[in-house]
């Protein structure tokens, strides 16, 4: 399908000022339901604090920060009222790094839960879920060939960076089957509906045609996370907000 949208190609400037701002975006809070107490204001800042430490730090800094984060969620909960013995299986995972720190291994994460392969992680599903999202919309608005496969494979050449890797139309393929199978509460799907929103966006912002370029952009200037589906792909640290 053809687009008419004349608008001009983003400037080198642009791109990186919305990506930067996308990034930025991951840590805001969003407008609660019910604001239950001041206190949460609080426990966001160190969250987020929290997040960004984990986002730039090596193994032993996320290590740290995970601590922290769970820390600070124990603490708010104490403070609201909650026994210390309800909030038990809270700390465990604390207790658990510590001891990994001291040089000991916690059976809480030392054993596999049963033999064979490893299941599919949090971060494969919200991969498979971008992916599928990004070809269904190149499909929508540059599919101009009539041969799905040849529009995939189109798309998997503008799907470059430290987000993606080395990228295939059988990726491509495969992850909108996936999406095409699952349940509306599944991550994969939820993942997929993020992601067209952010497409969606980035179209009445720059222009249909633009618009995959700049999520693109985006993905590839984003954090290391299992929420965007790359904490296992990209090797490069990531730039500061701004840069």
């Amino acid at each position: 399908m053809s687009n008419d949208d004349t608008r001009r190609r983003p400037s080198e400037a642009e791109f990186a000022t919305a990506a930067a701002i996308g990034r930025i975006n991951l840590y805001k809070r969003s407008l609660p339901v019910k604001e239950t107490a001041p206190a949460l204001s609080d426990l966001h800042k160190r969250l987020a604090g929290a997040g960004q430490l984990y986002e730039r730090g090596e193994l032993a800094d996320q290590r740290y920060a995970v601590v922290d984060a769970i820390s600070g969620v124990y603490d708010f909960l104490l403070d609201q009222g909650f026994s210390p013995m309800a909030l038990e299986p809270l700390f465990r995972p604390i207790e658990a790094l510590e001891g990994q720190h001291e040089n000991r291994l916690d059976p809480l994460f030392a054993e596999r839960r049963r033999a064979g392969r490893p299941g599919k992680s949090g971060d494969n599903h919200t991969r498979v879920g971008t992916l599928a999202a990004l070809a269904n919309f190149w499909i929508e608005q540059h599919g101009d060939s009539g041969e799905l496969k040849r529009d995939l494979a189109t798309a998997a050449t503008r799907l470059r960076g430290r987000w993606f890797g080395t990228i295939t139309a059988a990726q491509l393929t495969g992850a909108r089957v996936a999406l095409a199978q699952e349940g509306s509460d599944h991550p994969i799907v939820q993942t997929a509906a993020k992601v067209r929103a952010f497409l969606d966006r980035a179209a009445s912002d720059f222009g249909q045609q633009h618009a995959f370029a700049v999520v693109v952009r985006q993905l590839n200037d984003g954090p290391r996370s299992s929420a965007i589906g790359n904490s296992n792909v990209l090797e490069q640290a990531p730039a500061e907000p701004g840069e």
